[in-house]
């Protein structure tokens, strides 16, 4: 009995095995299927409705991303700092801390201010971007510039407007 058992026993794993390996040729056999219906799908003329192959090509993927975008900087003309060069950007200009996010954040905020006419935040902004990183006497404009998104990524210039220029009070 307990030999029959074994035999049974060994039978059973055999089968149980056997079940499983022709399940998982049935399933890479339905995946290739399927794989294979969407390539079709994907390159077939007649279905697909203009050039584009979607998961491979398609600008309509960009249609939402906006293109042009606005960014403010601040130039500085002329300073009493003789180690700053006349029509540096602020944020190179190697004033301590022009080039951390606070200031970057003081200078867009101050741009929209001035794009908006928004006077009290013109006010607060300014006075705020002159106490901490502008030396007495500084004269500067800020500057509105549409880049798209690749024309900064590339750091190439884009359609530059002046929207104010200060002199900072001694």
């Amino acid at each position: 009995m307990g030999v029959n058992q074994s035999i049974s026993d060994k039978k059973g794993l055999r089968s149980s095995v056997g079940s499983r390996l022709a399940l998982l040729r049935r399933e890479r056999l339905g995946f290739l299927a399927l794989l294979l219906l969407a390539l079709l799908l994907g390159f077939d003329p007649p279905i697909r409705s203009s050039q584009e192959i979607f998961p491979f090509y398609s600008w309509s993927m960009y249609s939402t991303v906006p293109n042009i975008e606005v960014f403010y900087s601040v130039t500085l003309i002329s300073t009493s700092d003789l180690n700053i060069g006349p029509d540096s950007d602020l944020r190179e200009s190697g004033i301590k801390g022009t080039e951390t996010a606070l200031c970057s954040h003081i200078v867009q905020q101050l741009g929209r201010a001035i794009a908006t006419r928004n006077t009290g935040n013109i006010k607060k902004w300014r006075h705020q971007l002159e106490r901490l990183y502008l030396p007495e006497g500084t004269l500067y404009q800020v500057i509105s510039e549409k880049q798209t998104p690749m024309q900064r990524w590339k750091k190439e210039s884009g359609e530059a407007v002046v929207l104010a220029m200060w002199r900072r009070a001694p």
